[in-house]
């Protein structure tokens, strides 16, 4: 349904980007981390999980190649999985980027 009186609700938005995080996206998902939780982890434990071939980083951004709005952490073992940590940039949150 169309909202009457937002003239731009027919405008197509980009469709966000999932992609694997790189060691270059470390900054900007510490920055995120440290906004979302009282104790954030810093650049290096980004990059630590990052380069851990058990860990499966993640990072969503409201378009391709726009800045890092939110990533997930996890890891699977054998036939388990374990999410480490979720955190949405608080300017993007209930943005509708999620679904």
């Amino acid at each position: 349904m169309i909202r009457l009186l937002d003239p731009f609700a027919w405008w197509a938005r980009p469709a966000p980007a999932l992609e694997r995080a790189r060691p270059t996206d470390a900054a900007a998902m510490a920055a995120i981390h440290a906004q979302s939780f009282r104790l954030g982890w810093d650049e290096n434990e980004m990059l630590r999980m990052i380069a851990d071939r058990g860990v499966v980083a993640h990072v969503i951004r409201r378009r391709a190649g726009a800045d890092v709005a939110g990533f997930v952490l996890s890891r699977v073992a054998a036939d388990e999985a374990e999410i480490f940590t979720v955190a949405v940039a608080p300017a993007v949150r209930g943005g509708g980027d999620a679904g």
